[in-house]
């Protein structure tokens, strides 16, 4: 099957990056992990900033596991949009929610099951690193860096 008609990564972070812009009192983009060639790897955290992050879950949706997992492309886009329509104001009201679009960005550029280990790598398919998940993180704070085996 052709990738032709899917976004490739850079498509994917610009179209993240035109979500944050027109929504940027719910949305923050951030870079949450480098791969081991080097990628960012992005999240969005979407949540009503009104009520306060310790009175609200957290749920993260990971897409792209693996490089040429196509349809996942899609998915983690189309929640951000619902996310911040209309019909998503409950959501976020109750919920902090993180995306990850592409957890395997070296995957998905090479359209590889998942980027190959080397020494003092992650294996993204298995390896996750930790996210600080509180009301900084929404705005802006750094997170976390992946732990290493």
């Amino acid at each position: 099957m052709s990738c032709s008609s899917f976004p490739a990564l850079d498509e994917i972070y610009r179209e993240l990056d035109r979500i944050q812009k027109q929504n940027p009192d719910v949305v923050t983009v951030q870079t949450i992990g480098r791969t081991p060639e080097g990628r960012d790897v992005k999240a969005a955290f979407a949540a009503d900033n009104a009520i306060p992050a310790d009175e609200k879950e957290t749920a993260m949706v990971v897409c792209g596991r693996h490089g040429q997992e196509l349809g996942t492309r899609l998915i983690g886009t189309a929640l951000l949009e619902w996310l911040v329509s209309a019909r998503g104001t409950e959501t976020l009201a109750a919920q902090t929610v993180i995306v990850v679009p592409v957890a395997n960005p070296d995957g998905c550029v090479r359209e590889e099951f998942w980027a190959p280990l080397r020494v003092n790598c992650v294996n993204p398919e298995r390896r996750y690193g930790q996210i600080a998940i509180s009301s900084k993180a929404q705005k802006g704070s750094s997170v976390l860096p992946a732990r290493s085996r």
